[in-house]
Parts: structure tokens; C-alpha cells; sequence
């Protein structure tokens, strides 16, 4: 199998990607890593990080990366090979996740009865910490989409988003006919309320908004 001389990743889809594994693995200590700005280049082999790179050109070598000599033996000099995963995260904050919750019954103040409502919304989502996102999240994916984050924490997210939504109007004493007049306070109140889950996940929510709070009508 030919040694890989170039490692690079320039996304041609109009899809928010935010991990992309390159998808060879055998590689030298001659290879050429590009990363090219809001991007971070994560080396991994046997099991463990052999090395992060912000944007720039680096070479893999064994005097950049002084592990390569514990861990596969690789002497000074020369072109030696050796197999290892090269992931790319994306690090810039696309704001364009779209959310919706399903039906949140509350008893509302104002009709004093009450009343199935939704709320929609967009957020936006960068990538703090790639080495926790990349365990926490990704696994054995080549491919990480704006579409797997929210398919796979919809549940997740949609509970906690209905539960703070709820929680501020009780609080408050907020009713339907007024809500629309506190949505940016609302929205910043689920920001913060929301902040601790996608750190946990390697990721920080730079903005946050409701844009709508209605009656459910579907039903």
C-alpha cells in the first residue's frame, strides 16, 4: 500500500461537517499535514493521541513528535512508516441548527387552563475541547454532520429545552398572550440552562434563540 505524502481536508460540501476522518492510515514520517484556519488536526494511534495541530504545515516526524520513537520504534531520520488516524474538526460556529420541540402541556396563567404548546428555535455550536468531542461523540464514524449531532441528542436536547421553557414560564408566571415580550430573555436563560450539556460533550453554544412559542395545533 502506497505512503500517504499529504494530509489535508478542504470540505466541498454546502453541509456543516464537524469532524472528517482522512481516509488513509499509513503514513511516514515524511507525510505533510496541512490544517488550514477554524480547523485542528487530531493524530491518533493504538489508541491514544500522538499529537494536536492548530493551523499551519507540519511534517511527521519523529522530531515533532517524539512519541512516534516509543511507541512504533521509529529511529531518527529516514523515511520510516506508520499507520495512524488523522481526524479534522471543524472550529467555526455555523449558526444554522434549527430545533422544534414536540407538545410541553402548562397550565397557563392567563387562560387559567391548559394549554399544548411548541417552541422553535436556532442555535449555534463550536468545538471547545476536540479530543472530548471526538471520544464523547464521534466513535468509529469517518464522518461527523450537523444532521448526526441533532439526530443523535434530539431526545436529549428536546427534554431539557421543554423542561427550562417550562420552568421559566411557571417561575415567572408567564402566559401565553405575553411570552412572545420575554422570548430574548427566555433565550438566554436556555443558553445558560443548556451550556453544561454540549461542554460535557466537547462543545460550547455560542448563541441560542426561541423564535417562536405557539398553541400545538396538530392535535
Amino acid at each position: 500500500m502506497a505512503i500517504i505524502d499529504l494530509v489535508q481536508w478542504t470540505p466541498q460540501s454546502g453541509e456543516t461537517i464537524y469532524a472528517w476522518r482522512f481516509p488513509h492510515m499509513n503514513l511516514s514520517t515524511f507525510t505533510q499535514l496541512i490544517v488550514y484556519e477554524s480547523q485542528e488536526a487530531i493524530l491518533f494511534s493504538k489508541g491514544q493521541i500522538l499529537q494536536k495541530f492548530g493551523p499551519g504545515k507540519y511534517t511527521l516526524s519523529t522530531e515533532n513528535i517524539p512519541i512516534l520513537r516509543s511507541l512504533f520504534g521509529i529511529p531518527f531520520g529516514g523515511k520510516n512508516p506508520f499507520t495512524a488516524e488523522v481526524w479534522f474538526v471543524n472550529k467555526t460556529t455555523p449558526f444554522n441548527i434549527d430545533w422544534q420541540t414536540s407538545n410541553m402541556s402548562i397550565h397557563d396563567v392567563d387562560y387559567n387552563t391548559q394549554l399544548p404548546l411548541v417552541a422553535q428555535g436556532r442555535y449555534g455550536l463550536r468545538i471547545t475541547d476536540a479530543e472530548k468531542f471526538l471520544i464523547k461523540i464521534v466513535g468509529t464514524k469517518q464522518i461527523f454532520t450537523e444532521y448526526d449531532l441533532t439526530d443523535q441528542f434530539y431526545g436529549e436536547f428536546c427534554t431539557k429545552t421543554k423542561s427550562a421553557i417550562l420552568q421559566f414560564m411557571l417561575k415567572h408566571r408567564v402566559g401565553y398572550k405575553s411570552i412572545s415580550a420575554y422570548l430574548d430573555q427566555l433565550s438566554e436563560y436556555l443558553k445558560g440552562t443548556m451550556a453544561s450539556f454540549w461542554e460535557d460533550l466537547g462543545l460550547s453554544m455560542m448563541k441560542f434563540n426561541i423564535t417562536d412559542i405557539s398553541i400545538d395545533t396538530s392535535t
